[in-house]
């Protein structure tokens, strides 16, 4: 748990650096929500790319990883939604 703290922590702060690279920011919050995911918050994991995708709602790399963490979560009825 305590590796999962810091990669967390770490991650949070590149996404805050708001990089006028809109695919490494997109790409930070991915990795930051898989690393709230194996800390089991799923929920937390999915508001994180929740506020990715209303940033950038036609971005497929975001997308991508809603379909990717509903179906990880077994979600087939959000996936559904999502799609």
């Amino acid at each position: 748990q305590g590796q999962l703290d810091m990669a967390e922590r770490a991650l949070r702060r590149l996404c805050d650096l708001r990089s006028k690279d809109v695919d490494a920011w997109i790409k930070h919050h991915v990795e930051l929500a898989q690393v709230i995911e194996q800390g089991a918050d799923p929920r937390r994991a999915e508001e994180t790319l929740a506020q990715v995708r209303r940033a950038h709602p036609l971005d497929l790399q975001i997308n991508r990883a809603i379909d990717a963490h509903h179906q990880r979560q077994g979600d087939e009825s959000a996936r559904a939604v999502h799609l």
